[in-house]
């Protein structure tokens, strides 16, 4: 489900042709799931998938959470168009 939100912010994002917010929130993620993973490795001690999955969820939680202000600009200019 989380995957069929993001999608849709960016497809309306980029109906709109405002791409700048899908680049910055595609540089946070990024970095979310970096900082994530070196502190989980750092003071966890649990299996590396774990790990993984948990950073990648929380990369993708704060990429779609990012996105909502931008899409709710996009969402009312479309309407009034």
């Amino acid at each position: 489900a989380g995957t069929v939100l993001l999608s849709f912010q960016r497809g309306a994002l980029v109906n709109c042709r405002y791409t700048n917010p899908i680049t910055i929130a595609t540089i946070v993620e990024a970095a979310v799931i970096v900082l994530s993973l070196t502190v989980f490795i750092k003071w966890l001690h649990v299996p590396g998938v774990i790990l993984a999955s948990t950073s990648l969820l929380l990369g993708r939680i704060t990429s779609t959470s990012f996105l909502f202000i931008p899409l709710i600009k996009c969402l009312k200019k479309m309407d009034s168009n």
